[in-house]
């Protein structure tokens, strides 16, 4: 492909002489004839260069669309490969059930460790005079 552009940029360079003598002789009145075939000659490049654009213009098309295609592809293959490594649903149900079971393990294991040392309450065990007073009083 860069090479068939590099000859269409090639080839419209060479008509560069062909489109000024085109320019000068549309302005002469004289020479009718040989403006029309001037132009006439300068048209049948710029028809074939035409074609090589939209002949480009198909081939951007596809290897746009083929580029699409692969970065799809690469992304399913991503997603796969990164899904499968995801621990099991029923193995992330076990894990969150132990957790849930942990704080309370945790509350015996150490209000077991106060009461063996004589650490007193915890701040949320004690009874503040701001929240309601002492116990039994109202």
């Amino acid at each position: 492909m860069h090479q068939l552009v590099w000859q269409a940029l090639c080839c419209l360079d060479r008509t560069r002489a062909a489109r000024s003598l085109a320019d000068e002789l549309a302005a002469d009145s004289a020479a009718g004839d040989l403006a029309v075939a001037a132009r006439r000659s300068v048209g049948v490049v710029d028809g074939a260069l035409r074609e090589v654009v939209q002949h480009v213009n198909a081939c951007l098309v596809l290897i746009r669309e083929w580029e699409a295609k692969l970065q799809r592809s690469d992304l399913v293959s991503l997603t796969d490969r990164t899904l499968a490594a995801l621990p099991a649903d029923a193995d992330v149900r076990r894990l969150s059930e132990f957790a849930e079971m942990l704080p309370q393990n945790i509350f015996a294991y150490v209000t077991a460790a106060r009461d063996v040392l004589g650490a007193g309450a915890f701040p949320w065990e004690q009874h503040s005079s701001r929240y309601g007073g002492e116990k039994g009083s109202r």
